[in-house]
């Protein structure tokens, strides 16, 4: 018998926040959404935690998900129906979660609300989302010791200022406004349930604050119960309490790089030379690491060049969380680690065990970092795309055959093979799909395999069909080298992952010749495949 766990309106909890709790609870199941506005539901199908499928009359599959995101009014329903239909959807739910708001902000996905027919999101986005706003989950009254009310424009709390205290939103929203050198900058906005204090706060001795905290309208806050909750704080586990202090350092990084990269004009990758990849986007999944020893750096990679997301120094924790998504590695972003780099892997699932064994408040707060992570790293993506004058790669744009790239690049040792042009074993690349419009519809990172003047055999963690077009930027030593082809075949690999053959379309005679030096450098024919 199915039965129906929660239900709800989205004028209450919408889509981004009811997929974080599915997600953050794992739970398998069907979400119904009713929108007053369009004659059939849309359904969106969970297993433990994650959306495999969805479906809007006809409309299906990824491009459906990123639609419900407009549904900003209606009926939400989701029951523990057990998922019967084919897994299409790949990306990790926090990837499709800063997707869908940034296609929001473009214009591209129809907002519907219980006022309006479809608006179009362009013409609404400054009104609807003026900067991100991170919710929390419902407010958990057992820690909240009194209240506090705030009108317009009242600071709560000031930047570089000392204190202990922290607050849970109660009603309205708060600002978070960093100073930098051309003035005050607005980061986010904190509602119903989010926390105002970092989980430094948890720490002996007063804090320093990192931001302003300023009511927008009236502003109703519960003060929490510190002293109980540095008490919790104080009976995690040594190696907990480091992964959760290692959670706010990272937040901080990242707030810390967004400020660097809107105060310049021109902006560098910021990733150290002596840096070297470690692990690639989709690389290494499953696996937690602490650092023990040198430096590590968490990168992002897009196809106008690396941004450095964070800096990692010994004692902070990197990889797989079970219970977490912060929108970062494995899934979407890559390690970079000096040359003393010194590791210790971590029983992902004992923390797991540690984290739900605490309190409602004390999750909640550290549910609140992560969510608050991702959110600002896609400020910081936005911000160096728009440094760079990014833009969707045309056929009437020419391709670059010498960039500027991280040094220590990789590269694998080559075999034989019987064919025309030498193909010899590297990685690191960035892969663009493209429509038939030379539109981007998915972006993400892959393994080379195999390499040669003609085609390129890839490892990727999503599926690309025959007949798309690709874009890829190849790392090759120092080179960043930009080529075009047609995926000819691919096949699915026990792991789940995807050998992808690719003929090149193409190819400037700046980045065959890299091509050919590289391989004639590095090594003889390969024979894993025939592509050609």
């Amino acid at each position: 018998m199915t039965i129906i766990l929660f239900s709800g309106k989205l004028e209450v909890l919408k889509l981004p926040e009811l997929i974080q709790i599915i997600g953050n609870n794992e739970l398998s199941g069907v979400l119904k959404l009713q929108s007053f506005h369009h004659p059939v539901p849309g359904l969106i199908h969970f297993k433990k935690g994650n959306p495999v499928a969805s479906d809007i009359g006809t409309l299906t599959g990824i491009e459906a998900l990123y639609t419900l995101f407009g549904w900003q009014a209606g009926d939400f329903i989701f029951s523990d129906e057990r998922p019967r239909v084919k897994r299409v959807i790949h990306k990790n739910r926090m990837g499709i979660i800063l997707d869908a708001l940034r296609l929001i902000d473009e214009g591209k996905i129809k907002i519907v609300t219980s006022r309006s027919r479809a608006i179009p999101g362009e013409k609404n986005a400054a009104t609807f989302r003026k900067m991100p706003e991170v919710k929390g989950p419902p407010v958990d009254y057992v820690y909240v010791v009194d209240e506090e009310s705030f009108g317009d424009g009242d600071v709560i709390a000031g930047e570089g200022s000392f204190g202990g205290w922290l607050w849970v939103v109660l009603s309205g929203v708060v600002e978070i406004v960093k100073k930098t050198g051309n003035g005050d900058m607005g980061i986010f906005r904190l509602s119903e349930g989010a926390f105002v204090g970092g989980l430094a706060t948890l720490l002996p001795g007063d804090h320093k604050r990192n931001a302003a905290a300023i009511a927008r309208g009236n502003v109703e806050l519960g003060v929490l119960d510190v002293h109980r909750l540095a008490g919790e704080y104080a009976g995690l586990s040594q190696a907990f309490r480091r992964f959760v202090i290692g959670m706010d350092h990272r937040f901080n990084e990242v707030t810390a790089r967004l400020i660097d990269i809107r105060k310049k004009t021109a902006i560098a990758s910021g990733v150290s030379k002596e840096l070297v990849p470690f692990s690639l986007e989709g690389e290494r999944k499953g696996e937690l690491f602490v650092l023990q020893k040198g430096k590590a750096a968490v990168v992002h990679h897009t196809n106008k060049g690396h941004i450095l997301l964070a800096n990692l120094s010994p004692g902070d924790f990197f990889g797989h969380v079970p219970f977490l998504e912060i929108g970062h590695e494995p899934d979407a972003a890559s390690i970079y680690s000096s040359p003393n780099f010194q590791i210790l892997p971590i029983n992902s699932n004992k923390f797991k065990r540690e984290y739900h064994r605490q309190s409602t408040s004390l999750r909640n707060m550290i549910d609140h970092v992560s969510a608050c992570i991702p959110v600002t790293t896609q400020l910081v993506i936005n911000s160096f795309l728009q440094k760079k004058g990014a833009g969707i790669p045309s056929k009437k744009q020419k391709h670059k055959g010498r960039q500027n790239q991280p040094k220590g690049i990789s590269t694998g040792k080559a075999v034989t093979e019987k064919r025309k042009t030498n193909r010899i074993n590297t990685r690191n690349l960035s892969c663009i799909l493209l429509n038939d419009e030379d539109t981007a519809i998915h972006q993400g990172m892959g393994r080379t395999l195999n390499l040669s003047e003609t085609g390129i055999l890839l490892e990727t963690h999503f599926p690309i069909e025959s007949g798309y077009t690709v874009v890829i930027s190849i790392g090759l030593a120092e080179d960043l080298v930009e080529v075009k082809g047609k995926v000819v075949h691919q096949r699915q690999l026990e792991d789940g992952s995807f050998d992808t053959g690719v003929c090149f379309t193409k190819v400037t005679d700046a980045a065959i010749q890299v091509i050919r030096k590289f391989v004639q450098t590095y090594g003889t024919p390969f024979s894993a495949a025939n592509l050609t």
